[in-house]
């Protein structure tokens, strides 16, 4: 959006990144998590199905059934109790990861404009094509805040200044007017 040497306010958005690339891992990993879902709902249905048998024939036991069987039947029902128990733990565990993932992907959305920090001129900007992938933080523009840029030398007597008939510093090819302040 902009070029050196081109004058920027603050706030002034200076590129804007892609987030096509976001958006689809955002679309991949919500999907993802609806189908987890599903077959965590299948899951524990399958094993509450399992602890609903067991209760039956722990049941039809009871009048046949010695003690040590009794107590032996007690405990598969119990460890698929607590299989049941476990797995949604687990679940729960996973779905927290999916929606930190989520809540992560939707706060970086939307923030894909860099925009300039001052006043002042653009300086410099990386060398990147459109398509090309950047590294977090790595610099793209630099701004310079010229009200506070000052230039000094020790090779200019005041004599020299006041003899010439235009004080300039060339950055580049451009010609930036500047005035003298005595040490």
């Amino acid at each position: 959006n902009v070029v050196v040497g081109q004058t920027v306010k603050k706030g002034e958005v200076l590129a804007e990144l892609d987030e096509e690339e976001l958006a689809e891992q955002y679309e991949l990993l919500t999907l993802e998590m609806e189908r987890q879902k599903t077959l965590d709902e299948y899951d524990n249905r399958a094993l509450e199905l399992d602890i609903q048998a067991k209760t039956i024939q722990n049941e039809a036991l009871k009048g046949s059934a010695t003690p040590d069987e009794l107590q032996s039947a007690a405990l598969e029902l119990e460890a698929l109790e607590l299989e049941l128990a476990q797995q949604k733990q687990r679940q729960a565990l996973a779905m927290r990861q999916m929606e930190e993932q989520i809540s992560a992907l939707s706060e970086k959305m939307g923030m894909n404009q860099l925009v300039a920090p001052c006043d002042g001129v653009v300086s410099w900007l990386a060398d990147v094509r459109m398509g090309s992938q950047i590294t977090a933080y790595a610099p793209m523009i630099y701004v310079a805040d010229d009200s506070r840029l000052s230039i000094v030398s020790e090779y200019m007597s005041e004599q020299s200044a006041a003899s010439a008939d235009r004080l300039y510093a060339r950055i580049g090819d451009t010609d930036y007017p500047i005035e003298l302040q005595p040490m």
